[in-house]
């Protein structure tokens, strides 16, 4: 397989964190240099696209370009993702670049490319880049987000991913995951 092209991170219009099922009754602290294992998990996939879904809001409905990972800091302090890898079974698939500060509560969304457009909830937006994408499995892939061989989260889904509909967590960020 071919690797993907270096892919750029563009932050949405006004970013806001959002709400947090742990929320910090007090201001983040300094950074953290990286995260570590369990502050930032993947709450949403979506690998097979509905039909004619302008799903990332430029305009054009892709499906490669629509797919999307959805992570949130789930902790009380901001984490950096710079560095780290989002890969399925087959391929690396996304390098955050340097740095790439998440706040508590906040969710980044990477999809496989276009120009997405509209707030998505206040999470961050990256793209993966022109003519790759996501390349996710419908009928089943893992989906890891990783620094080297550290996993901060891993998660293997079935046929289910091939519905026409995302996968998400319920309740969000700790709980398994159900259509959406």
């Amino acid at each position: 397989p071919t690797p993907p092209p270096t892919a750029t991170a563009t932050p949405s219009p006004s970013p806001t964190a959002t709400a947090s099922p742990r929320p910090s009754a007090t201001p983040s602290p300094s950074p953290s240099p990286t995260a570590v294992i369990g502050d930032v998990m993947i709450n949403e996939i979506l690998a097979d696209v509905p039909p004619y879904a302008d799903v990332n809001g430029d305009g054009i409905a892709r499906t490669w370009e629509a797919e999307f990972v959805e992570m949130v800091n789930w902790t009380g302090h901001t984490v950096n993702l710079g560095g780290c890898i989002l890969s399925d079974s087959y391929a690396d698939r996304f390098t955050f670049p340097q740095p790439f500060y998440v706040s508590p509560g906040q969710a980044v969304v990477v999809f496989g490319g276009g120009t997405p457009t509209g707030e998505f909830g206040g999470a961050l937006v990256a793209t993966v880049g022109i003519g790759y994408g996501l390349s996710l499995t419908n009928g089943g892939d893992t989906v890891t987000l990783r620094a080297g061989e550290e996993v901060y989260d891993s998660v293997t889904y079935g046929e289910e991913g091939g519905y026409d509909e995302s996968l998400n967590r319920s309740p969000e960020i700790r709980g398994p995951f159900f259509g959406h």
